[in-house]
């Protein structure tokens, strides 16, 4: 759900290559020439925390804003039956500032959460002088117990398309890598002090 923009890359098997990989966490890339258009992918392990904590705080969309920081507002406007509508501003220094609406759903399976979201272009946005709206934005964040019993599996894609003119290769090249693995860092901590205020 946050912003990210990509540029052309070599395709694996699968339409996902790997771009940059740490000891917790591997980022894969799919190009833009896929049929379904490019993404990115980061799969971490993340020991020292557990599903539940990581997945209640994933699912409580008003709190995006404070978790990853290309985020500056996150707000549900209205649920629908099983799914929310979420009203979000993306903000990156020296970029125009983007806003969207995703409809969102949380579904919970054994001990498996997924929040899956896509644009909901259907929807009336006014948008401010000199903000842009964000014609593409769908994924979702995939929260489990780590097969090895060990903490919990973590599974974020993402896809979109920023609208708006071509930015600087230069600020493309730190979002899609460094800004990226940024966000699963940050979303660990948080939910590091999430663990924290919920132990006894």
């Amino acid at each position: 759900m946050w912003l990210t923009l990509l540029t052309p890359m070599a395709l694996a098997s699968d339409g996902f290559a790997p771009a940059r990989e740490t000891s917790d966490c591997r980022i894969e890339m799919r190009d833009e020439s896929h049929p379904e258009g490019a993404a990115m992918r980061a799969t971490c392990h993340w020991p020292e925390h557990d599903a539940e904590t990581a997945s209640t705080l994933l699912s409580d969309l008003d709190r995006y804003e404070e978790l990853i920081w290309p985020i500056a507002e996150s707000r549900v406007e209205r649920t629908d039956d099983s799914r929310q509508l979420v009203f979000q501003r993306q903000h990156i220094w020296g970029m125009t500032d983007r806003v969207v609406l995703l409809w969102v759903t949380v579904e919970s399976k054994a001990a498996e959460t997924t929040i899956a979201w896509s644009a909901a272009t259907e929807e009336p946005l006014a948008v401010d002088k000199g903000t842009i709206r964000t014609p593409k934005n769908s994924g979702y964040w995939s929260i489990a117990p780590h097969a090895s019993g060990s903490g919990v599996h973590v599974v974020h894609e993402i896809a979109i398309q920023a609208g708006g003119p071509r930015l600087p290769r230069w600020l493309l090249n730190m979002i899609r890598t460094r800004g990226f693995l940024s966000v699963m860092k940050e979303v660990r901590e948080h939910v590091g002090r999430e663990s924290t205020k919920t132990s006894p």
